[in-house]
């Protein structure tokens, strides 16, 4: 054989060879891919669930603070209510201290009277 056609098919050979190794590494960043595609599609596929679970948490939790409303009563209404409580009391309040006053002065009267005897 000539040196030329052997030089020939040696750097066909090496060309094969490359276009061999670089068809592998081609094939091995497209599995890599493949695989980083896959392991995406099951995060993204977490995450979306993990995102609806926490919406129906939110949705409860509203509708609990809304029966939370429902029972307890604000600052003012509280307020309110009490002043009204406290205008109905008033009179009983006063007949009590009357009587309570009353009765201090026939005991302070009673021991006077036995102090001056």
């Amino acid at each position: 054989m000539s040196p030329a056609k052997q030089t020939s098919e040696e750097s066909s050979l090496t060309t094969i060879r490359e276009a061999i190794a670089l068809a592998d590494k081609s094939h091995e960043t497209l599995s890599a891919l493949a695989k980083a595609k896959n392991e995406s599609d099951v995060a993204n596929a977490i995450v979306s669930t993990d995102i609806s679970y926490i919406k129906s948490d939110i949705s409860e939790i509203k509708d609990s603070l809304k029966t939370i409303r429902d029972d307890f009563v604000t600052h003012s209404e509280f307020l309110a209510f009490r002043d009204k409580l406290q205008e109905q009391i008033r009179p009983i309040k006063n007949i009590v201290y009357g009587l309570v006053g009353g009765i201090l002065l026939a005991v302070l009267a009673g021991v006077l009277s036995l102090v001056i005897k």
